[in-house]
């Protein structure tokens, strides 16, 4: 197996969703945001372990509205927020993240 497809494996299983093309999107993506919030340049064939777990959170929580916690309608909207998904990648991702002076 190339380190490109372990890559995608191993963000599915620890993600908990089944392979297929869009969740190979939706990992294509977590990287990206993974790599941009943490100033890294890392690739799927050397992320390491920790950084592949926020991944993986953020794959699991793509299919929930973004950070909506509840919604209601009586006579009037009513959205409350949760912050627990970007909270939980943060807190696998904030070790990798680099301070960048300017």
């Amino acid at each position: 197996m190339s380190p490109e497809e372990q890559f995608y494996q191993d963000i599915l299983t620890l993600a908990g969703v089944e392979d297929s093309p869009v969740y190979r999107l939706e990992v294509d993506a977590a990287l990206e945001y993974a790599n941009q919030y943490c100033k890294t340049n890392y690739t799927k064939e050397d992320a390491p372990a920790g950084f592949k777990k926020g991944i993986a959170v953020l794959v699991a929580s793509a299919e929930q509205m973004p950070n909506v916690a509840s919604e209601s309608v009586a006579g009037e909207l009513s959205v409350s927020y949760d912050t627990n998904t970007t909270a939980t990648a943060s807190h696998y991702l904030k070790p990798y993240v680099r301070v960048v002076f300017h």
